[in-house]
């Protein structure tokens, strides 16, 4: 299976490269920026949770890691590529990885039709860019609580 591991900078995509690389079988091939989205299997997508660094913040590109990750969704989207958006850190964030990789592993091939929806991991805590992109906009919709207070 061919796994591409991308994100902007600062987000552990090396430090996940490294973990995986010891839990995953050999036939597993891990890529930290592939040439093509073309014969990749699963597109590992690194969350913005991570703290940026003063020395990364020196470092940085001229862009924002939002703008970045905003660019690489949009692609990954476009290109019908199946991704999982990767959260948590240290062995937390290694271990959702390996559990999208294990579910994306189970799955038949999907058919030309499916390919042109994009994939959709389906858990309690979902690692789907576009579940996110739900929860927020449904916490939006629901209206805020009112407080009320007893008088005599």
């Amino acid at each position: 299976m061919n796994i591409a591991v991308v994100g902007a900078q600062g987000t552990g995509k090396s430090s996940l490269i490294d973990s995986l690389k010891k839990l995953l079988p050999e036939d597993c091939v891990l890529t930290e920026t592939p040439d093509s989205p073309h014969g990749v299997h699963l597109t590992l997508l690194m969350g913005l949770d991570l703290v940026v660094t003063p020395d990364q913040v020196r470092q940085g590109p001229s862009h924002t890691r939002e703008q970045v990750d905003a660019r690489l969704r949009a692609e990954l989207t476009e290109e019908g590529c199946p991704f999982v958006v990767v959260y948590g850190h240290g062995s937390a964030r290694t271990e959702a990885a390996r559990q999208a990789i294990a579910h994306h592993a189970k799955q038949p091939e999907p058919s030309p039709a499916q390919k042109s929806k994009p994939w959709q991991w389906d858990c309690e805590k979902c690692s789907d860019g576009n579940c996110e992109h739900r929860m927020f906009t449904g916490l939006l919709k629901t209206p805020a609580p009112s407080w009320h207070t007893m008088t005599d």
